[in-house]
Order: C-alpha cells, then sequence, then structure tokens
C-alpha cells in the first residue's frame, strides 16, 4: 500500500526539506521503515538505537493518534494519510 506522510517543519531537514512524501508498507510500520530508507537521517528522530518509537514526534494515521491504535503494527490502506509532528523544541539532533 502506498500512503502520503506529511512532515512538521522540524522534520523536513532530515527528508531533504520535503514537507510531503510517500512511502509503501501494509503497516505503519512498514512505511517507516520505507521512510527511513529512503531518508536515513530521520531514523534518529523517530526511533531510539533499539529500534523503538520514540515518543516524540506524535504519529497520525488519518487524523487518528496512532497510540490509539495498534502503533507501528496499524494496517495501511492505499491513500490514507500519516502526519508525524515534532514540537519545535524537541532537542533533534542534526542531519
Amino acid at each position: 500500500m502506498s500512503l502520503t506522510i506529511h512532515l512538521s517543519a522540524p522534520l523536513r531537514p532530515f527528508a531533504e526539506g520535503q514537507a510531503t512524501v510517500s512511502a509503501a508498507g501494509d503497516t505503519v510500520g512498514e512505511a517507516l521503515a520505507a521512510l527511513v530508507a529512503a531518508y536515513p537521517d530521520l531514523g534518529d528522530q523517530l526511533f531510539d538505537p533499539q529500534g523503538a518509537l520514540l515518543s516524540e514526534p506524535a504519529l497520525y494515521l488519518n487524523d487518528d493518534p496512532l497510540r490509539l491504535q495498534e502503533g507501528l503494527g496499524t494496517l495501511v490502506e492505499d491513500g490514507d494519510q500519516l502526519t508525524l509532528i515534532a514540537p519545535l523544541a524537541a532537542g533533534l539532533s542534526g542531519p
């Protein structure tokens, strides 16, 4: 499945300045893995060294918080929208 991923301003430098990118996968986790494969600098912004999803940025699938769904195992459909919102003062590390 292909979904659109929207990146908030603090995350855009890690994706070559893009606000919106596409990624494929059957689950949110697979789509995020494809995203990180395309933009490796995003990896440290999304996952800890053990590969667990960080608490920030907040993730929303079709405007619903991912934490209220099945997490990385949440199934996605073609055309779904995933939004990653990082706080402006999150202390993101540089690319």
